[in-house]
């Protein structure tokens, strides 16, 4: 059967492009020993039952390097045992074959597992390159296609119920599309990659490049902090819990006593079963001796570092007045996102300068040059603090925040058990704002598992 991939599109690149739809076994096992030729493949798949704890693999689709599109029903009779005898011993744990995929672990989950070989990820490819390079933080691959592209792909199928039969024939072209859009994608995304060598760099335009940007970084950074910390005091004045793509948070923290936390751990868990772990605070063991130090030492799981450091660039950090009351939230939530676009990318691109000076540093056995310094080594010491309280008595009057590994180990009740006092504080984080069903995609994001917008830290 040929059909047509369609897409709505601004670049003559996303025209129709042909593609096979795939329903008898032997095809599909003579498709399987053609591919299994191939250097390099674009797969996808679609899922029936998605929503449920028991998805079911509906569709397979794939791209070759020859301009092949196909769409596989594996639902069609005899198709299933094809995919797991043929397709997936001869293409997905074929170490020789590289296979893209976009967020691949959804595809290695339902295409072989712990078989499968070789398989590339787009959306990982996306996030190792820089923002000021790749200057998007959504990175869904409709969202990178639009970036690259400027070709917005029709999603209004994804969340359909793909276990129905028959497909339609614009359901068919929406799979075909996800394939041919990674090979695009990937394609544009290898030409952002760039590779330094410490031995070609001119290390003073790198530090005068470090410092202007540097300069430019605090400035913005001063700004967003000062927008930021006017929408909290509009909110805090009685305004609401939200404004535009941002929130409010109130956040009590409680804190106790080592010697406390010691004393409900121990009530808790006599016999030492669980693992009460936490950070050692450098002041306990700043003013040991040597011996006493070791004690402690002994006691703790070390992680050693070495910090690298670029000099301070004088300035002053200009402060500004935002008027939040009586603007419309779009007005404030565009220029925020102005700023902090600007933010992203000026932290990106020096956090690139410092990996390639301290890579030329390295090479040439530098440990100081011109402001710039690899740190001697450091250590990061944590330990079970019931251990450290028997081994240094001196701890147990520290106060510390309640560490979160002691609610992980004893239960979310457990702060009730303990004598504390709380620091208390307000703060609001910002997000984009969610147009489509697309964007709520949280994980292809690069704000995932950061917590970027929230307080500033050092």
């Amino acid at each position: 059967m040929r059909a047509h991939l369609r897409s709505v599109a601004r670049s003559p690149a996303a025209a129709e492009i042909p593609f096979t739809l795939c329903t008898d076994p032997g095809e599909f096992l003579q498709l399987a020993t053609a591919w299994s030729r191939c250097p390099e493949l674009w797969i996808d798949t679609e899922t029936a039952d998605w929503q449920t704890s028991h998805p079911r693999l509906s569709l397979l689709q794939v791209r070759t390097p020859d301009d092949g599109l196909f769409v596989v029903d594996i639902l069609a009779p005899g198709m299933r045992a094809v995919l797991e005898t043929a397709f997936v011993p001869a293409v997905m744990a074929n170490a020789a074959i590289r296979k893209w995929a976009h967020s691949a672990s959804y595809e290695r989950r339902f295409l072989g597992g712990e078989r499968v070989q070789n398989l590339q990820c787009t959306l990982r490819l996306a996030k190792s390159i820089p923002y000021h390079r790749l200057p998007t933080r959504k990175l869904t691959l409709a969202a990178l296609a639009l970036h690259l592209y400027g070709s917005d792909v029709d999603k209004s199928h994804q969340a359909d119920d793909w276990g129905v039969r028959p497909l339609s024939a614009d359901q068919l072209a929406y799979a075909a599309g996800d394939p041919e859009w990674c090979r695009r994608v990937q394609q544009a995304l290898d030409g952002l990659v760039v590779a330094f060598d410490p031995a070609h760099e001119d290390p003073k335009e790198i530090r005068e490049q470090y410092m202007d940007v540097t300069g430019r970084l605090r400035e913005r950074k001063a700004r967003r902090e000062d927008s930021r910390d006017a929408v909290r005091d509009h909110l805090l004045g009685g305004a609401g819990e939200t404004l535009g793509g941002f929130r409010l948070h109130r956040r009590l923290v409680p804190v106790a006593t080592i010697a406390e936390l010691v004393r409900v751990a121990s009530e808790l868990d006599p016999g030492h079963t669980l693992d009460f772990v936490t950070a050692v605070p450098k002041p306990l063991t700043a003013g040991l001796d040597a011996r006493d130090r070791g004690a402690v030492r002994v006691l703790c799981t070390v992680k050693a570092f070495r910090a690298f450091r670029g000099p301070r660039v004088p300035g002053s950090e200009a402060r500004a007045i935002y008027p939040v009351p009586g603007r419309p939230e779009d007005e404030v939530d565009r220029e925020y996102a102005d700023i902090d676009d600007g933010r992203r990318r000026l932290d990106s691109e020096r956090e690139e300068l410092r990996a390639r000076l301290k890579a030329w540093m390295e090479m040439t056995s530098l440990d100081e040059w011109q402001g710039f310094k690899i740190a001697d080594p450091e250590e990061r010491w944590s330990a079970d603090m019931r251990a450290l309280v028997d081994c240094l008595p001196a701890a147990a009057a520290r106060e510390i925040a309640v560490p979160r590994s002691f609610v992980l180990a004893f239960g979310g009740g457990v702060v009730d058990r303990l004598q504390t006092t709380s620091r208390e504080s307000a703060y609001v984080m910002w997000r984009q704002r969610i147009t489509t069903g697309l964007d709520r995609q949280a994980s292809q994001s690069r704000d995932w598992h950061e917590e970027a917008d929230g307080p500033e830290t050092a």
